[in-house]
């Protein structure tokens, strides 16, 4: 069982570092998932992920010499290549599957990516990367807190118009609910909302009403707490003002609770979405 348990890293896809910041020709080093890694983007913005160190002595290879397809150890001038026939190089390593998608460098974090990086509609709407946030809790309680509808009224102040339905397969679980919101700002309002997670620790809420607008949540376990970053998908209007609104009192309160929980799996007949969660995040394989 691995569920919320800090240093077990799943197979999925992980957001690592800005994309902005990575210049073309740049090396950097980066702790992550437990690993020591380098990125590398050529000078065709061609990107590269792999583990630091050479598979010979432990050689920092972040100060190597680059070329097409292998890198030559600062140490011993040994050729590494990032091709597992080594292509007459003495090492091979095998480089991490890499994308770059809203502002970001996300990598798989195994040998070959099991699902897709999960694609949100960008047209007609403005895409914000928000401050990377730490949370006092581990990624996976962080990532399904939306699929707990169980809190929605106790915490958030909103009461169901229809019961809230849930649907999950291999790595999905969503729950899509309709709710009144008894929120100072958005009282008597209809809220029309999904929430979906991916894997171990990427989730988007799709919101209809009362304004239409989606986010991505995502999480690193780094020294026992989450860092949580979140992307924001917002209507090219005044709107998006009131959707940066209420996106601001649902975190808020959300993470005021998370912060000080101690997690147990005593589930109940209402915790059906969160507890098929559970049940995929201890199904995927470490890495």
């Amino acid at each position: 069982m691995s569920f919320a348990k800090h240093g077990k890293h799943k197979q999925t896809w992980y957001a690592v570092y800005p994309s902005k910041k990575l210049k073309k020709k740049k090396v950097i080093s980066i702790n992550v998932l437990s690993k020591k890694l380098l990125i590398r983007r050529d000078r065709k913005g061609k990107l590269l992920v792999c583990r630091r160190r050479c598979p010979h002595l432990g050689a920092d290879l972040s100060d190597g010499k680059f070329n097409r397809g292998y890198v030559v150890c600062p140490f011993h001038g040994y050729k590494i290549s990032f091709d597992e026939s080594r292509n007459n190089c003495k090492y091979a390593i095998q480089p991490f599957p890499v994308q770059e998608r809203y502002g970001l460098i996300w990598i798989f974090n195994g040998p070959k990516p099991t699902h897709d990086l999960p694609k949100i509609q960008t047209k007609e709407r403005f895409v914000v990367k928000l401050p990377a946030q730490i949370v006092n809790a581990h990624p996976h309680l962080v990532i399904s807190n939306g699929l707990d509808v169980n809190h929605f009224n106790q915490v958030h102040d909103l009461s169901f118009t229809e019961m809230p339905k849930v649907t999950s397969s291999k790595i999905h679980v969503s729950v899509s609910f309709k709710a009144k919101s008894n929120m100072l700002l958005f009282r008597k309002k209809q809220m029309e909302a999904s929430f979906t997670t991916y894997a171990s620790n990427i989730a988007i809420a799709s919101i209809e009403k009362p304004i239409s607008f989606d986010v991505m949540f995502t999480g690193l376990d780094r020294n026992r707490k989450c860092k949580t970053q979140t992307i924001v998908f917002l209507p090219k209007s005044i709107k998006s003002i009131q959707a940066i609104s209420l996106l601001y009192i649902l975190l808020h309160d959300d993470v005021k609770i998370l912060s000080k929980l101690k997690f147990q799996p005593n589930f109940n007949e209402a915790d059906k979405a969160i507890e098929s969660f559970h049940n995929i995040v201890n199904s995927i394989a470490e890495y």
